[in-house]
């Protein structure tokens, strides 16, 4: 059963894709590993080479992971960290504060630690596209299904039961790529018409500053 906020969504999109033959599974059902973060103090250090690289949840973007200034933890806390180490392919999941934006660990991030307010999971099965299941979880649906959904009066949370009862639309694996493969070009075409308003606005501003100065030459 579909946790009951969310009913009236979840009945939706279950008739939709049902009659186009498509599977609805919630994300329990295709999960092979969950866990939570660890609890550690933050004891960062600036030996880069003996610490432990910790991923924080400002570092989870949706449907990427952005580190742009790693900190490390002592080795101390390695016994406390257990096994809250991410491999390539495994997702992360913020689980406080902006709850259920979700990321894929690439390769980058490979051995990398985690904490508490980000839950960890992979996938099982070969009839799943990684990719699919990350634009998925990021999208609208998703996104007003765990706010509806998170607990706690002053900052809420989303748990793993919560994440195990998220919907999943599951056409077949070619439909999947497909879909994931356009959702990639469009991200892309988006990054670098970007960069280009970027670079044009920059231009732009030399003009002016140019003109300017031309201004207060002949003055």
């Amino acid at each position: 059963m579909f946790i009951s906020t969310q009913t009236h969504y979840f009945d939706k999109i279950a008739k939709i894709w049902n009659e186009r033959e498509y599977s609805v599974v919630r994300l329990g059902e295709i999960l092979s590993y969950i866990s939570y973060g660890a609890s550690v103090p933050n004891n960062y250090t600036q030996n880069k080479d003996n610490g432990i690289p910790l991923l924080r949840i400002k570092d989870i973007k949706r449907n990427e992971i952005s580190a742009d200034d790693v900190v490390y933890l002592e080795q101390s806390c390695k016994n406390k960290l257990g096994e809250c180490f991410v491999k390539e392919g495994d997702y992360l999941i913020t689980r406080s504060g902006t709850v259920g934006v979700v990321a894929m660990v690439s390769a980058e991030y490979d051995g990398f630690a985690f904490g508490s307010f980000m839950i960890k999971f992979s996938l099982n099965g070969s009839l799943v596209d990684k990719n699919f299941i990350s634009y998925w979880l990021n999208s609208k649906i998703s996104a007003i299904y765990f706010e509806k959904n998170k607990i706690g009066a002053v900052q809420g949370n989303i748990t793993i039961p919560i994440i195990k009862n998220t919907i999943i639309p599951l056409p077949p694996l070619t439909e999947q790529e497909r879909i994931a493969k356009e959702i990639s070009q469009r991200k892309t075409r988006a990054k670098a018409l970007k960069q280009e308003a970027k670079e044009s606005l920059e231009s732009a501003k030399k003009e002016v500053e140019q003109i300017i100065l031309n201004c207060v030459k002949k003055v």
